[in-house]
């Protein structure tokens, strides 16, 4: 299932340095890594958001060294809605996850 647009430019928006890599993936690349953000939809109204970490050394650098899935303050998983950009309590603790 494919990620909005105006849900990649809203992340996008929250994180500048990161430039879209992928129609799900937004990264900022180091001389080693690629490290950003995937946004994962679940249902046809939900996403989620994990931290990746991508090696530029391997051949296949789409393999992620790392990806944690961002959870709540509370260590619970966060299913953001796609219809609701702002005002939403998840995306305000997936914003805030992420800043962190």
């Amino acid at each position: 299932m494919a990620i909005d647009s105006d849900i990649m430019k809203f992340w996008q928006e929250q994180f500048p340095i990161l430039h879209k890599f992928t129609p799900s993936t937004i990264f900022a690349k180091t001389d080693l890594f690629l490290i950003g953000l995937r946004l994962d939809k679940v249902l046809s109204t939900d996403y989620r958001i994990f931290l990746e970490i991508l090696p530029l050394w391997k051949s296949n650098y789409r393999i992620p060294s790392l990806n944690i899935e961002l959870l709540s303050m509370k260590g619970l998983q966060i299913f953001i809605k796609c219809n609701v950009l702002r005002h939403n309590y998840d995306l305000d603790d997936a914003i805030e996850c992420a800043h962190a």
